[in-house]
């Protein structure tokens, strides 16, 4: 039983830690097109 309820909170720690991931790339290439745009 402790290991069918731990499974799913490892599957959304590590969902959660790319979504951290996806989300921190998109901010990066925000921010790297508004510097192209202020040059």
């Amino acid at each position: 039983m402790l290991a069918l309820e731990l499974i799913p909170q490892s599957l959304t720690a590590s969902s959660m830690a790319m979504t951290g991931l996806q989300l921190t790339q998109a901010l990066v290439q925000v921010q790297s097109l508004n510097r192209m745009r202020d040059h």
